[in-house]
């Protein structure tokens, strides 16, 4: 299995698209999905020896290519927002859920500010790249001796 696609975001162009720097030269192909990270923790160290533990990433938002020049690819949200509650989750079955957005949750309504956006240019984005489905039914592992 190949390495991940990472790149960063080099744009914000609304509240659902964005436009990442890698292409069709790295590989990026429609409907793939990319991961927009925010790292927290960068270099976390041991108390005691001071050894490089990690980083501790956080997802902000998955995005799905739509598409693809030769160095950027547009990509946009494609999750539902489910509002909690047992009353809208019904209503969301439906008429369906709108798709999550970049808007910072305490921005004021109107029109799309990128400073006011939770995704930001430079953040890093990394394909999301989804292990082979378990053989066998229901997403079980196949008993042995089958195939």
């Amino acid at each position: 299995m190949s390495e991940p696609i990472r790149g960063k975001v080099a744009r914000v162009i609304s509240d659902r698209q964005l436009i990442i720097n890698r292409g069709s030269e790295h590989g990026v192909r429609d409907d793939m999905v990319f991961q927009v990270l925010n790292v927290r923790f960068d270099h976390v160290t041991d108390p005691d020896t001071n050894e490089d533990l990690g980083s501790l990433t956080f997802v902000k938002a998955r995005v799905r290519v739509r598409q693809v020049q030769a160095k950027i690819a547009l990509a946009e949200t494609y999750e539902a927002a489910i509002p909690l509650g047992a009353l809208s989750g019904v209503a969301g079955l439906f008429y369906g859920y709108p798709t999550k957005s970049f808007r910072d949750p305490s921005a004021a309504p109107g029109p799309f500010d990128e400073a006011k956006s939770v995704v930001k240019r430079g953040d890093v984005v990394e394909e999301l790249v989804v292990p082979p489905p378990i053989r066998g039914s229901g997403g079980q592992p196949s008993p042995p001796g089958t195939k």
